[in-house]
């Protein structure tokens, strides 16, 4: 009888880890991994979503191929709306699915990811704005990205990372996400809250202001003035030769020089 018990719990605790790997209703990848082609031209803007792994590159050309599994075709979501390409699959439960794209285009002026998304831009050079956006856990790779002003928001545990040169930047960060960039700009505006990271000392800025909250840390390079603001158990470093301007710390918040 002891031992038709064990072999019972067993059986069902093999039932429940079945079950945490395979949503009831979900649909699996299956067979070979293909790649499509497809045809969308004249967009600027990009919005991905869903579990998407996309490559960003700098061409004369517009191109789109998805690579995934043969079954999942069918439920792709691929659609433009004027200047905005959205590369999603339906709305559903998918599980062990691969999807990847690589766009080439022209020019970019906003990536937006998200459900668990990731982006990596290479190679664009440009003097017009950029706007990034991550949330839900995504992410967002630069290489060799130069631009005008950008404007940076990254919540629920996302992060954007690489190489950046740009004229003023904004970048406002909360939830357990981050920042971690290399490179250079002129003014820059960075908030952050919730437990996220600002790595920045790489980033060499002129004037820069900080307001760090809810247990955040992070650091920055500035050779102009310098304002910050730090509560709630959180924490600055500050590289380069910056003036200090208006500075206030409090709960618990410290402020050093790197």
């Amino acid at each position: 009888m002891f031992k038709k018990i064990v072999t019972l719990l067993i059986i069902m605790a093999l039932a429940v880890s079945a079950a945490g790997c395979f949503t009831i209703g979900s649909i699996v990848g299956r067979g070979p991994v293909e790649t499509q082609n497809f045809d969308f031209t004249g967009f600027t803007r990009i919005i991905v979503a869903t579990s998407f792994n996309v490559e960003i590159i700098k061409s004369n050309d517009f191109s789109v191929a998805v690579t995934t599994n043969e079954n999942i075709f069918e439920y792709l979501d691929l659609q433009q709306n004027g200047d905005t390409l959205k590369v999603q699959l339906r709305a559903g439960s998918y599980s062990f699915a691969s999807l990847k794209a690589q766009i080439t285009m022209p020019d970019l002026f906003s990536l937006e990811v998200s459900g668990a998304s990731s982006g990596l831009v290479s190679n664009f050079n440009f003097t017009h704005s950029l706007t990034l956006k991550a949330t839900g856990a995504s992410s967002i790779d630069l290489t060799n990205v130069k631009s005008g002003d950008v404007d940076m928001e990254v919540f629920g545990a996302s992060h954007i990372n690489g190489g950046l040169v740009s004229a003023d930047a904004r970048f406002n960060v909360s939830g357990a996400s981050s920042v971690d960039l290399t490179g250079s700009g002129n003014a820059l505006d960075v908030t952050a809250s919730g437990a996220s990271h600002a790595t920045l000392k790489d980033f060499t800025c002129g004037n820069v202001k900080v307001n760090f909250s809810g247990a955040t840390s992070g650091s920055v390079n500035s050779d102009g003035r310098l304002d910050v603001q730090l509560s709630g158990a959180s924490s600055l470093r500050y590289f380069g030769n910056p003036s200090l301007g208006e500075v206030n710390v409090s709960g618990g918040s410290s402020i050093s020089k790197g």
